[in-house]
């Protein structure tokens, strides 16, 4: 499966009680969360308070083929190199907050290889529930090489959808438009994201996406 999906964060208190039990230890819900789901976006703001050793915990909790896409700034990367590497083949892509600069991809590659290195588009990523992925939004993703092709990895949705119909319609177009490279879909910290995660896990299963 190319298409894997995620929340933006594991850490909801919104999730107690009906993603997770509502006695489970808070240090526990990245291993649950996993167990559930192959992907997560960890938010700039966490990684950026994240030492090696915090990162080598996250890893240490979740299965292998488990993958964490981790939101950086680019003026921040130098700083972040090192708990990128601690990843390790973990690291399923690195999403820039803003399109990268020139530079940008020569300084990631000290650190880690840039299988995947996407930044999200102006429009944030949302998807298009009228049927097809926003037009017209600069994106980028980078391969090996360091050659930047469109459109996007990351489809960020900006609220759990709600109708399976439209939530199809948007996983099958973001689908095509990855065109075989690694990609997340990415749900917000709201109670409704893991019915909604569930169950588009099921329709990209159908998709054989």
């Amino acid at each position: 499966m190319t298409v894997v999906v995620g929340s933006l964060d594991w850490d909801h208190d919104a999730w107690a009680g009906s993603f997770y039990p509502q006695d489970l230890p808070r240090e526990w819900r990245l291993g649950y969360y996993a167990n559930e789901f192959r992907a997560v976006l960890v938010p700039g703001r966490r990684f950026a308070q994240a030492d090696v050793a915090q990162v080598e915990s996250w890893r240490a909790d979740v299965p292998s083929g488990f993958a964490f896409w981790v939101e950086v700034a680019p003026p921040a990367l130098a700083r972040a190199g090192p708990a990128l590497r601690a990843l390790g083949p973990a690291l399923g892509g690195v999403v820039a907050s803003s399109p990268p600069a020139a530079g940008w991809l020569d300084a990631l590659a000290v650190w880690v290889a840039p299988h995947v290195v996407c930044a999200i588009p102006h429009d944030g990523g949302q998807a298009a529930y009228s049927g097809a992925m926003a037009k017209g939004a600069p994106a980028y993703i980078c391969l090996a090489g360091g050659e930047l092709h469109p459109p996007c990895a990351v489809l960020k949705f900006p609220e759990p959808p709600t109708d399976n119909r439209r939530l199809a319609v948007a996983l099958r177009a973001f689908a095509a438009a990855a065109r075989g490279t690694p990609a997340m879909a990415c749900f917000p910290a709201s109670a409704q994201s893991p019915h909604a995660m569930e169950q588009a896990q099921v329709i990209i299963e159908l998709l054989g996406a």
